[in-house]
């Protein structure tokens, strides 16, 4: 199953106490899952996983960080975005989301942000977006 992991996943996974997106790394890494990555969304990640106030609250050192980051990004297949897709969400900030979910056929985009993503001009049935809950309770379902 191809997916896009939100930005707040990877945060909130290596962070303390967050066993619910760590188990959706793990799919990640045994290859249960595909997560899809773009330049967009692996600038993000990387941006986001320098933040001081991120940090604060990780197991992680800088050089940690940056190896989970290499290996998350071992398991990702990239896929270079053409055709901008724009459905014009609410959020500007998240439109490449859905454009990385269309050009790399995803099934889904896991969220901890569901509502953000759900309101585009551009309406993609074929695309589901999920919380981490919902994901992973279909997925128990299916296993």
């Amino acid at each position: 199953m191809r997916i896009v992991l939100d930005t707040n996943i990877i945060v909130s996974a290596i962070q303390a106490g967050d066993q619910l997106n760590r188990q959706l790394l793990r799919l990640a890494f045994s290859g249960e899952i595909t997560p899809l990555i773009s330049t967009s969304l692996f600038l993000e990640y990387e941006a986001v996983t320098q933040r001081v106030d991120v940090m604060r609250n990780c197991h992680f050192n800088a050089d940690q960080a940056e190896q989970f980051l290499n290996a998350l990004f071992s398991v990702c297949v990239w896929v270079d975005i053409y055709y901008a897709w724009r459905p014009n969400l609410k959020d500007e900030g998240d439109n490449f989301l859905i454009e990385l979910a269309i050009a790399g056929n995803a099934q889904a985009i896991i969220s901890k942000n569901v509502k953000d993503l759900q309101h585009g001009e551009l309406s993609f049935p074929q695309l589901k977006i999920y919380t981490p809950q919902q994901f992973m309770q279909i997925w128990r379902t299916k296993t």
